[in-house]
């Protein structure tokens, strides 16, 4: 079974993987003097049960 086809049965998990695609988008654009800027957001973002919504990239000019 395909991850496309698990995703396609389970909205948690396909949840997951679009939340894992956008952490692997924002950390290959980001240079490594960004991503250590922004550190403690990234931390918080991996660890915390909850968000306060969708990381935007024009907060710290990046994108």
């Amino acid at each position: 079974m395909t991850l496309q086809k698990i995703s396609d049965r389970c909205p948690e998990i396909a949840a997951t993987v679009e939340l894992t695609r956008q952490l692997a988008e924002m950390l290959v654009n980001l240079r490594g003097k960004d991503l250590r800027r922004d550190w403690d957001a990234v931390k918080a973002w991996l660890t915390l049960p909850y968000s306060s919504g969708p990381w935007k990239a024009t907060s710290t000019g990046s994108r």
